[in-house]
């Protein structure tokens, strides 16, 4: 079940979602987010609200392109996109942190 929002013209979106116990996804949305600083303020808020991270879904930062450009981790941390993805992701991480961004 997929929401898709619209976003502002040349906003970025971050992807919050969540699965059921059979890994099929029960919700799926896109928010707009200033900057990755506030990109992990909505992430880390959205994953705090779920049980240990245990069926959460999204951290995807995608641009105005609908290109990802970062994936948070369920501990906030960002990485780059890799250029392989899944079932579940336009792009899975790099595993290569993104340390140059300002979070306050």
């Amino acid at each position: 079940m997929s929401k898709t929002v619209k976003t502002k013209k040349g906003a970025l979106k971050l992807r919050l979602g969540t699965l059921d116990q059979n890994y099929t996804i029960t919700s799926e949305e896109f928010v707009d987010v200033d900057d990755l600083a506030d990109a992990k303020r909505k992430w880390m808020a959205f994953t705090d609200e779920q049980e240990f991270g245990r069926y959460t879904l999204g951290g995807d930062v995608f641009d105005s392109n609908d290109e990802v450009i970062g994936i948070f981790s369920p501990n906030g941390r960002l990485c780059e996109p890799s250029d392989k993805g899944d079932e579940y992701y336009k792009r899975l991480s790099s595993g290569v942190e993104i340390v140059d961004f300002k979070f306050t």
